[in-house]
């Protein structure tokens, strides 16, 4: 059974807590000169995109956006997405269901390759010439700001985490 919610303003405050939660992980990347963002799902993108602009950020002027999932209500709201197939997907479980032991040698190959898509929409566009970084990190003179030692922005930002 579907949960339904019970009134409209509980997606604003759901909505509310996704933005305080989200922004202090986006800001540094879009304040170094980030251009685009692909989300973990089209939530999550529809999240960014309302943040970009109450922060006054262009998207896909400033700002690239994409999602994950291709939802109906990431195609209204005009974002970029990643399609996955959802019949190849189905169809392959239903197979590998069916028939148990995967290939006429009798051996499953572990490995099932789906091809998805790029669904393109306006939250995506080419990166711009020259970003604008905002005037809180850099002084009147256009040199950034350390708030911060350089080992200290390496232990935050080094990748993979440890």
């Amino acid at each position: 059974m579907p949960v339904r919610l019970q009134k409209p303003a509980d997606v604003d405050v759901l909505m509310s807590r996704a933005m305080d939660h989200c922004w202090p992980k986006c800001r540094p990347a879009i304040e170094a000169g980030c251009t685009a963002i692909a989300a973990f799902n089209d939530d999550l993108a529809l999240v960014i995109m309302a943040l970009a602009a109450r922060h006054g950020i262009a998207v896909p002027d400033r700002l690239s956006v994409v999602g994950f999932d291709n939802t109906r209500h990431g195609a209204m709201a005009g974002l970029t997405s990643y399609d996955l197939n959802g019949p190849a997907v189905m169809n392959a479980m239903v197979g590998w269901v069916l028939n148990p032991r995967g290939s006429p040698a009798g051996r499953r190959t572990g490995v099932v390759v789906i091809t998805g898509n790029l669904i393109v929409r306006e939250s995506s566009g080419p990166a711009p010439l020259r970003v604008q970084i905002p005037a809180a990190t850099h002084g009147a003179d256009g040199v950034r700001k350390r708030n911060r030692s350089r080992t200290e922005s390496r232990k935050r930002y080094s990748f993979p985490p440890g």
